[in-house]
């Protein structure tokens, strides 16, 4: 007996990983991708907002979730650089050890929107198991 399963995933957003040594993450359309470089290997991330969001709720959703994978402290930044942050889609930070922290990420195609920025081009992946 044979099993022929037919897929295709949509994968809209797509995110580049800082060189080197580069690669690409690429993530559902409701997604964050997050491409972290820890110790010269990469760690690619898709994280969802989980429900339904405002767009405000989406940015404090958003620079939360960077905040945990860069050690970033936000809560001294006004809304207007969270908002700045959010749309360079990259992080650099050196930390007190020494070591550095490298992020480059694509938001959601919702919040991408409202900040009026536009992410990565859209492609599908088709298949047959």
């Amino acid at each position: 007996m044979e099993v022929s399963i037919n897929y295709r995933l949509k994968m809209n957003n797509k995110c580049n990983c800082p060189n080197p040594p580069g690669g690409i993450v690429e993530c559902g359309e409701g997604q964050m991708a997050i491409c972290q470089i820890k110790n010269g290997k990469i760690i690619g991330r898709c994280v969802s907002p989980g429900f339904k969001r405002s767009p405000r709720a989406q940015l404090k959703w958003a620079i939360s979730v960077l905040s945990k994978y860069s050690g970033l402290d936000y809560r001294y930044m006004d809304i207007d650089e969270q908002i700045e942050l959010l749309k360079d889609g990259k992080i650099e930070l050196d930390s007190f050890t020494g070591d550095s922290v490298q992020i480059s990420f694509t938001l959601p195609k919702t919040l991408q929107k409202y900040l009026g920025i536009s992410g990565e081009s859209s492609d599908s992946i088709e298949g047959t198991i």
